[in-house]
């Protein structure tokens, strides 16, 4: 059965993902009430597969959407449906109520992601937004300018760096992509960094 509390808050925090990448949207946050309000034909339509979307600009001007999955298991075959409605987006993002297969996890990550922008989130990851925990420090990607000085400076391959997988929560929070370098900020006075690499 799904839990719309959680959908709710999951569109809460994904409203807050959206801001802090730079993506221009007219959704805002809104009460339960509201937001099943807004959502409820496509709720209660048996045609239609998804609970609710949005439709977002992107930090490179391109259109793309985030779509929250009916169904409770998404297998290659659902993960093809959605693709198609977002056919005239230049990505997407998929909530999923409960992780999906490993065959569609392992398409995703390693294909749909830098072929088609296709990224996944599940429900239980969104019912908070994970950077405003006290103990994650401030993740920023550096400017190509501000890699290249720092890798000038250190006069050492990117590798050499902490690494850090694209699958990680706050790479999937901010979307980091494999090649980024990142600068960590704690207590506003210490400054680590960590490399972007792509999750096996």
């Amino acid at each position: 059965m799904v839990d719309y509390k959680k959908i709710h808050n999951s569109y809460q925090t994904i409203i807050e993902i959206l801001n802090d990448r730079k993506y221009i949207t007219k959704s805002v946050k809104m009460t339960y009430d509201d937001w099943f309000a807004k959502y409820k034909v496509c709720i209660n339509s048996d045609k239609i597969h998804y609970l609710c979307k949005i439709i977002y600009i992107d930090d490179k001007k391109q259109k793309g959407g985030v779509l929250w999955s009916k169904i409770a298991k998404i297998g290659v075959t659902e993960l093809t449906y959605f693709t198609k409605i977002a056919n005239e987006w230049k990505s997407y993002i998929l909530v999923c109520q409960i992780p999906p297969t490993n065959q569609t996890h392992k398409e995703i990550v390693q294909n749909l992601r830098f072929v088609y922008g296709v990224e996944y989130f599940i429900l239980d990851e969104l019912q908070i937004n994970i950077t405003k925990h006290k103990y994650v420090p401030k993740h920023e990607k550096l400017s190509k300018e501000e890699k290249e000085k720092l890798l000038e400076i250190y006069n050492v391959e990117p590798t050499k760096f902490p690494l850090i997988q694209n699958t990680d929560p706050v790479s999937k929070y901010y979307k980091f992509e494999p090649g980024d370098m990142i600068r960590i900020r704690r207590n506003n006075v210490e400054i680590s960094y960590r490399y972007v690499i792509k999750a096996d």
